[in-house]
């Protein structure tokens, strides 16, 4: 990366350096930076659908979702048939609680390629949020028989099924998480906590202190840790884990 960045800055008119170097920057999660670059190239006049989804994508995720949807708006025809920015919009729209909106979005981009995985998916987040359980399954599954290594569509399935009370299902579904992608945080806390629903308290403190081990900011391990220790009567260990929680993630603890 430390090349492709040199190499920017020696060209700094180079389109196809700024986008390679903004997408490895998206990757690895530094958001900010990516945003600087894919900036810098549109105050010179570059406008694609990569680079405006790339603007709207970071923008979500430095907590700007409204910013990001004026972007979006702004490029509107040029991105109108643009799959990966109508999912750029779904997810902003859902950080705003917009969910009839959210809805609409993804489902514009399901309509412009039913077998894309990642448009599947943000339906089914927005139907779930919607409280349209049996759609937001069928978008699940979509999105996993298009990419059946999907793992995150496979957790939101097993929470699906746990709030539906069809525990043994969503066991089933956390457990085939775990096993396509045993460094998902989510499956292990998810697992964990329906573990703990059962009883079977020495398995989800296993799966539980697994998920912190990948992911130190789980809030939902840290969440349902903290019930697992409010059960022991270890006050003070539970009200750690849940300042913890609501530190990591205010909204959900």
């Amino acid at each position: 990366m430390q090349e492709l960045f040199r190499r920017w800055k020696e060209e700094p008119g180079r389109l196809d350096l700024a986008m390679n170097l903004a997408t490895l920057l998206e990757e690895a999660g530094e958001y900010g930076e990516a945003l600087r670059v894919v900036e810098r190239m549109a105050k010179r006049g570059a406008v694609t659908p990569e680079l405006v989804r790339l603007r709207g994508e970071c923008l979500r995720r430095e907590g700007r979702a409204e910013a990001a949807l004026q972007v979006l708006e702004e490029s509107s025809d040029l991105v109108e048939d643009d799959v990966t920015v109508w999912i750029v919009r779904a997810r902003c729209l859902l950080d705003l609680d917009r969910l009839e909106e959210a809805v609409e979005a993804a489902g514009r981009a399901t309509r412009l390629d039913p077998s894309h995985a990642e448009a599947q998916y943000a339906l089914g987040l927005a139907l779930a949020r919607s409280n349209r359980a049996y759609e937001a399954e069928q978008a699940y599954n979509r999105a996993l028989r298009a990419d059946p290594e999907m793992t995150k569509a496979r957790v939101n399935l097993g929470v699906l099924f746990d709030h539906a009370g069809r525990k043994e299902e969503a066991v089933e579904a956390l457990r085939r998480a775990v096993a396509a992608d045993p460094n998902c945080a989510a499956a292990h806390a998810n697992l964990g906590a329906l573990y703990a629903d059962q009883g079977r308290r020495e398995e989800a403190l296993a799966e539980l202190q697994r998920a912190l081990e990948i992911d130190p900011r789980s809030a939902e391990a840290h969440f349902n840790l903290a019930i697992l220790h409010l059960d022991d009567g270890r006050l003070e260990d539970a009200a750690a884990d849940l300042e913890t929680a609501r530190e990591i993630s205010p909204r959900d603890a």
